[in-house]
């Protein structure tokens, strides 16, 4: 026996330096800053966008100084030790009448921790507030096991430690803690559903039940702090998702003024990882259900239910997802639109899926599909990885460096794929966002549109409206602006007028002399966000859409500028006005700076 219980601990520690072999090789994806007077720090990261405040639980916190002279990232390797206890747990429970040798099981149970690594990377916020919760389920499980059976008054000192556990999974989760809480509940519910009994709880104990499991979430929804906003204009927005989609707005509790979130990043950055997740879940719920018993099957709902949300969340285009379980919930729970709970979710289905299959090691689905969901991360986006974002904002100024811990950091990154020196163009940006352009007319310049049809516009005497005319953006249309000798041009604005919607959804400027034959690129966005603005705090920002100012990185000389749309929308591109920016102007607001 001796020898048995030193071989447990022996599988254990590997198991715990197993988990502590991704921090050598992948980098945190958010970054915390710390405040002075607060246990909370402002959590940012740059992948989504996410940004709110955040702090480490105290048992994690305190395990973390254990392991900080021995392991790298030692807070997180200590939230996936406690992950792994609970999954230790959850195996054992689920193999039920298989004998697995604990240090075996100890062995396995590092393989779920690390597939949630595999799925999310080395995310802070999905780690902490996964890392109680399969402990706090079996704690659950237990205690549904006990009050159906009529003994609850008997396990007094389980209910005590449900509760801790209870109050220490809130205390990670923080803000996503009503979350992971009810899918605590819903997990153990689906645990109870093996024993095969369908006796009712009382009233009284269901309501116990709930108070001790989301009681404590409940209070940390409530308790947890708003992390410091910038005061952005009403028709700002930072992420860049579209004009013409529908608002996706908390219900209730608490949200930013603006949707600070980037989903459509988010969907980018783990639908690889949830299609493998997805499609090796299939596999081993297919193989659980095979041979097992009609009250066993439970768990194969939980597997399925899981990889539905994800794939319903992450694998569809955004205006259905925004209709699925998850974005549902997101409007319905407190901070749901402020902290990505689809990543929770890819966390979530990454380590069921591995749990649910080591439950029968030996299958065909057991060890290889555990094993399986660790190479995720091999067919992930190099941003699961290494985020490029902190890298860039190494040597910059303090002004630009608090743009990475504020929801400015989406517009700086996507600043930085139009401009790859953004940073040190940005001086000039934050200048000429508000200067004023002169009319085409009066520089002397003319301007067409291909495909395109002029329209006189009753509201204005003697101006005309340009538009495509073909039912829509199909991408290759084409503005000509020539000036009638070479002119030196920093910038332009062509505006849409009164038709809000008729702006271009994609630009490639090009420039040079009229021939078209070898005009230079001057810069390229793929995706129209808007003009690039700036805050009375220099916080960068996107305007309205339908505000088409473009500010060049540096100023060209040309005869012609060529505009052509690169997108696709049901509604034309159409053109009102167009002015230009001249060096002059770009000069004088520099002196007035100064």
């Amino acid at each position: 026996m001796k020898r048995f219980r030193t071989a447990a601990l022996l599988a254990f520690l590997v198991s715990g330096l197993a988990l502590a072999i991704p921090s050598l090789f992948l980098e945190p994806l958010a970054h915390l800053q710390p405040s002075p007077d607060s246990s909370w720090a402002v959590l940012s990261n740059p992948n989504h966008n996410e940004y709110h405040m955040w702090r480490q639980g105290p048992v994690a916190h305190y395990a973390s100084l254990l392991l900080r002279p021995l392991v790298a990232q030692s807070s997180l390797v200590a939230e996936l030790l406690v992950l792994m206890c609970g999954t230790f747990l959850v195996v054992r429970q689920l193999s039920g009448t298989q004998k697995i040798p604990a240090p075996t099981l100890w062995l396995l149970s590092s393989l779920p921790p690390l597939a949630v690594v595999a799925g999310v990377g080395l995310d802070p916020f999905v780690i902490g507030s996964l890392s109680w919760v399969p402990l706090l389920s079996m704690m659950l499980f237990a205690i549904l096991h006990a009050s159906r059976e009529g003994y609850a008054i008997k396990v007094a000192p389980l209910w005590i430690l449900t509760l801790f556990v209870s109050v220490q999974c809130a205390m990670s989760a923080n803000q996503a803690s009503l979350f992971v809480a009810l899918l605590a509940l819903v997990f153990a519910r689906f645990v109870l559903e093996r024993y095969g009994k369908r006796k009712m709880l009382s009233t009284r104990a269901a309501l116990c039940i709930s108070v001790v499991a989301l009681g404590p979430s409940i209070w940390m929804s409530l308790a947890a702090p708003r992390a410091p906003f910038p005061l952005y204009p009403d028709t700002a927005h930072v992420n860049t998702d579209v004009a013409d989609r529908l608002p996706f707005l908390a219900i209730v509790g608490p949200r930013y003024p603006i949707l600070t979130l980037d989903y459509l990043a988010m969907a980018d950055l783990y639908r690889p990882a949830a299609l493998a997740i997805v499609l090796l879940g299939l596999v081993a719920s297919l193989r659980y259900l095979s041979g097992s018993t009609r009250h066993e099957r439970a768990i194969f709902g939980a597997v399925f239910v899981t990889s539905l949300c994800v794939a319903l969340d992450v694998l569809l285009p955004r205006s259905w997802a925004m209709q699925a379980p998850v974005a549902t919930l997101s409007r319905l729970l407190p901070w749901g639109t402020v902290v990505p709970l689809s990543s929770i979710m890819v966390g979530t289905a990454a380590w069921l899926v591995a749990a649910v299959a080591l439950a029968r090691p030996m299958s065909l689905a057991g060890i290889p599909v555990a094993f399986a969901l660790l190479g995720a991360i091999a067919i992930a986006p190099r941003d699961l990885r290494a985020p490029e974002l902190p890298k860039k904002f190494a040597g910059l100024s303090d002004e630009m460096h608090r743009w990475l811990f504020s929801p400015s950091a989406a517009v700086a990154k996507g600043a930085l794929r139009d401009d790859p020196k953004f940073f040190q163009h940005a001086p000039r940006y934050r200048n000429l966002s508000s200067s004023r352009m002169r009319d085409s007319k009066a520089v002397g310049a003319t301007y067409s549109l291909t495909p395109g049809m002029s329209e006189p516009m009753s509201s204005r005497p003697g101006h005309v409206r340009l538009h495509t005319n073909i039912g829509g953006q199909v991408g290759g249309e084409v503005l000509t602006i020539q000036f009638g000798a070479t002119t030196p041009v920093s910038g332009i604005e062509l505006s849409p007028g009164l038709h809000a919607l008729d702006f271009p959804r994609g630009v490639e400027i090009t420039g040079g002399d009229c021939s078209r034959a070898a005009p230079k690129k001057i810069l390229s966005r793929p995706s129209w966000q808007g003009a690039l603005r700036f805050t009375s705090d220099g916080y960068p920002y996107w305007g309205p859409h339908e505000d088409v100012r473009i500010i060049f990185p540096v100023p060209r000389k040309v005869q012609c500028i060529f505009v052509k749309q690169t997108g696709k929308a049901r509604h034309d591109w159409s053109i009102v006005r167009v002015r230009i920016l001249n060096p002059s102007a770009e000069t004088a607001t520099a002196s007035a700076t100064q």
